[in-house]
């Protein structure tokens, strides 16, 4: 099995707009936090074409950190 590597930017590109309804994006500071002090815990699960199939929020807070 090969290990797919994608910045930030590449998944979120990925992410299907319909799936902006599902998800609240504008309430990630803590997310935004969490990760700054711990780092990102859990990787990002993508499906075999390197589609993001979990951590939607998690990339787009990842892209907010300065």
């Amino acid at each position: 099995m090969s290990k797919l590597t994608k910045s930030a930017e590449e998944l979120k590109a990925l992410i299907p707009q319909s799936l902006g309804s599902i998800y609240n994006y504008s309430d990630i500071e803590d997310l935004k936090v969490d990760i700054i002090e711990n780092g990102l815990l859990n990787p990002i699960l993508l499906s075999v074409d390197g589609i993001p199939l979990d951590g939607y929020r998690r990339i787009t807070a990842a892209l907010e950190i300065p």
